[in-house]
């Protein structure tokens, strides 16, 4: 299913949106009333995608603040032989990739064919990223000014 104009592109985001169960967003309701009106496990998705950033903020914190404690205090952590810590490492990389291809079933890109890996898009995800960061650290220097 390719995508050759940006009409076929919004025609494939609606279509998607009636599949998980909302029709077009009025502009006078907010997301958060028509919720409830979600089917459960269509409610679950709503939810986990709504709760990913704020949860992210909270990583990002603790994880200053452990930077902190651990370079003004010398708190450190558990010490952990190499082998060990090898072991989970390369348990998390193999469930992270296994996670990830079957994850893969559910594509839902128009711009990407039915059944693909999604290796094109993961690669040039990979590829801006740095364009990503570049692009924040400008906007925080402008910002300042």
């Amino acid at each position: 299913m390719g995508t050759n104009n940006p009409h076929q592109c919004i025609e494939s985001f609606k279509d998607a949106l009636r599949r998980a169960g909302l029709e077009e967003r009025r502009a006078d309701i907010s997301p958060g009333v028509m919720a409830h009106r979600l089917r459960p496990r269509a409610f679950l998705h709503y939810l986990l995608l709504t709760a990913y950033y704020p949860t992210a903020a909270v990583a990002w914190i603790l994880g200053s603040v452990n930077a902190i404690l651990y370079f003004t205090l010398g708190a450190g952590g558990v010490v952990v032989p190499a082998h060990i810590w090898l072991m989970l490492y390369v348990d998390a990389a193999a469930l992270q990739v296994g996670l990830y291809f079957y994850n893969r079933r559910h594509n839902v890109s128009p711009h990407e064919k039915k059944g693909s890996a999604g290796v094109a898009g993961s690669a040039g995800l990979a590829t801006a990223q740095g364009s990503y960061f570049s692009f924040g650290s400008g906007m925080r220097s402008s910002a300042a000014l």
